[in-house]
């Protein structure tokens, strides 16, 4: 579990650092740790408090990166989203863990678009929310690629 956190802090960071600062996608910052976390609760059904895990961590998030708690409700309900959809479903397949990513990325992107337009009163979809989506499905390809070939 301390490896997560680890892991978890340094991504935020590399956000807060470099993805910030160089890694603008036409209107959105890509957020690394979307993709861990739900990489984490995917593939790792023995974690106990990934309420707990998530919750710290969102919450370091919004506040190194000003987010006003949009990261914390996100990424919570996205774990709760995976949670439900996992016991609902048998997951094995490349095919529907694809499908999980892809879906998990938008239904993200349009919780924190929905919060921008209730507390911000902006609402903006363009076309850096498909560049978030590509990038979470390499990682999460990579990830898996990594993962079988072990």
């Amino acid at each position: 579990m301390i490896f997560l956190y680890i892991t978890a802090i340094l991504l935020i960071f590399l956000e807060v650092t470099v993805i910030n600062t160089y890694f603008f996608l036409t209107c959105i910052f890509w957020d690394p740790l979307s993709i861990f976390i739900i990489l984490v609760v995917l593939y790792n059904s023995k974690i106990k408090n990934i309420y707990t895990f998530t919750a710290v961590i969102s919450v370091l998030q919004d506040i190194l990166t000003l987010g006003y708690g949009v990261n914390f409700f996100s990424k919570i309900i996205l774990v709760f989203t995976i949670n439900l959809v996992k016991e609902k479903f048998f997951i094995s397949s490349f095919f529907i863990k694809s499908l999980i990513v892809i879906v998990l990325s938008i239904f993200e992107l349009s919780l924190k678009a929905f919060y921008s337009f209730l507390f911000l009163g902006e609402t903006e979809i363009c076309v850096g929310y498909i560049f978030y989506i590509i990038l979470n499905f390499t990682v999460f390809y990579i990830y898996y690629l990594l993962k079988e070939s072990r």
